[in-house]
């Protein structure tokens, strides 16, 4: 019987990429911080930085305009963040990232919004792959978050699950479906997926 521990001993040297992934209010930044104190590569969510810094440039109010009158400028600059930030990070040992390249691609479809050919080979073609995405139910204790740019609801978020899933799945990724649990079960329930995953 395998530990905690041993599995995350097993799991750390190994040079795989891991994406969380999920709608507003599924715990992802928690999983994150936690994974990044059990001394796993982490690399945090680019979005939220993109919100804060034109939050900062344009005021709340205006961002929030802005951002429901341009949705696919706004996803251009998440995504280019996130390209940035996986260029720049190590790459020899077990990843895990807060959203991946695919999410604006799921976030535009869910919205009903086009997206051209070369913004979706960027999200696509990448010298860093992902290997497993794990898709984070929305918390039974969901909180808005209006204060931070975001504006969905708990229904929203739910449907953005799914979207997320399919937009993965639809692109070959292997999907794993994290539920909405207390942080050290899914914890344990993830990294116990993942070594059960590469078993196979």
């Amino acid at each position: 019987m395998f530990t905690l521990i041993d599995t995350i001993n097993r799991l750390q040297p190994l040079p795989l990429n891991v994406v969380l992934t999920g709608g507003p209010c599924a715990g992802k930044t928690s999983l994150i911080n936690r994974l990044k104190t059990l001394g796993f590569n982490t690399i945090p969510e680019q979005a939220i930085r993109v919100i804060d810094r034109l939050q900062l440039e344009m005021g709340a109010t205006h961002f929030c305009h802005w951002r429901i009158h341009h949705p696919f400028e706004f996803q251009e600059m998440i995504l280019q963040a996130q390209r940035n930030a996986e260029e720049t990070t190590q790459k020899d040992n077990m990843t895990f990232l807060d959203r991946g390249r695919l999410d604006g691609l799921a976030y535009l479809s869910h919205h009903g919004v086009g997206f051209s050919h070369a913004f979706q080979d960027k999200a696509l073609i990448s010298t860093f792959s992902y290997q497993v995405i794990v898709n984070c139910e929305t918390l039974t204790t969901f909180a808005e978050r209006k204060h931070t740019g975001r504006n969905e609801s708990k229904n929203e978020s739910s449907a953005l699950f799914k979207v997320l899933g399919r937009t993965y799945a639809s692109h070959g990724y292997t999907v794993l479906p994290l539920p909405s649990v207390d942080l050290e079960v899914r914890l344990s329930l993830m990294l116990n997926a993942l070594a059960r995953l590469l078993d196979e």
